[in-house]
């Protein structure tokens, strides 16, 4: 089958070096001069355990007008993908996996492709990029779920995923899917972005402990008011079974003077809250201070 990844940055990066590691055919969408135009790279993802996959990918500079591309995958940050949809402009791929934090892109790329072609999935990973063609896998897990449609158009890369090493889950409840991962996300991103401190740090702090818990029960009632099943202590949980050196994208980026995803996570969260007439007062609370950071920034 053929692939295509669009914004391979720390997950795209992963998704695509997995792919090409299992012998599919992957397309890495970037931006490029068209004289390197579709050139093949070797990619490498360097896994925890000290073992690496590697494959080779070929670069363009946009999909082909037809439907040759089996799955494209979108992982971009939120703030880019208006841009980098133009890359893709015209394309008419199988199916459309995205892999960005919240939800609001969705009704955006359903309306660029079409709604059965999109699929909405998320991945629970923590990686970095160390070079251009290079991911660094910090967490020891990658957990992909799919929306449960979504099974049919990956076809037979669903064993080579596994055999890789990814957690790969489909999920007939599309809803619950995106907000159970929200559940956890939002608080964890918002909590280490305002404290500076890492997910053990955090559970041995009873402030900042507890501002994640609460932050937890004001995405798990908004989640609820979508109809999503997804708890707060499902959120909890989580945070004390992670790593306690993990941390948060949102961090990694406020940190190197980078543009956060703080409207794509928090402010779609408390832009849904609205519209469901659910009180979120610590969540806006904090989506503030973080905006003015990165104001000022």
């Amino acid at each position: 089958m053929r692939h295509a990844v669009l914004g391979v940055g720390a997950i795209g990066g992963l998704i695509a070096t997995v792919l090409a590691d299992a012998g599919e055919e992957v397309f890495a969408v970037v931006r490029t001069s068209l004289r390197h135009a579709r050139r093949r790279q070797e990619y490498a993802l360097m896994r925890p355990d000290g073992t690496s996959l590697r494959g080779w990918v070929t670069e363009i500079n946009s999909l082909p007008g037809d439907s040759s591309i089996g799955v494209l995958w979108i992982a971009t940050k939120a703030q880019h993908l208006c841009e980098a949809l133009q890359r893709v402009a015209g394309s008419s791929p199988r199916a459309v996996i995205p892999l960005l934090n919240g939800f609001e892109h969705i009704v955006r790329l359903e309306a660029a492709f079409g709604s059965d072609a999109v699929i909405p999935a998320t991945i629970a990973v923590e990686a970095e990029r160390i070079s251009p063609r290079s991911v660094r896998q910090l967490s020891p897990f990658v957990k992909l779920q799919i929306a449960a449609r979504g099974e049919a158009a990956i076809g037979g890369t669903v064993a080579a995923l596994r055999l890789r090493g990814i957690e790969l889950a489909f999920n007939p409840d599309e809803t619950t899917l995106i907000w159970e991962k929200l559940v956890f996300l939002a608080p964890f991103a918002v909590t280490t972005s305002a404290s500076g401190l890492t997910a053990g740090a955090i559970r041995a702090d009873a402030h900042w402990r507890g501002i994640f818990e609460e932050l937890a029960r004001e995405v798990a009632a908004v989640a609820g008011a979508s109809s999503a099943s997804v708890s707060a202590e499902g959120a909890v949980a989580m945070l004390d079974r992670v790593s306690p050196t993990m941390t948060s994208s949102m961090h990694k980026d406020i940190a190197a003077g980078r543009e956060p995803e703080i409207d794509a996570i928090a402010g779609a969260v408390i832009r849904r809250a609205a519209s469901a007439n659910v009180e979120v007062p610590l969540l806006a609370t904090l989506e503030r201070s973080l905006s003015g950071i990165k104001e000022v920034g």
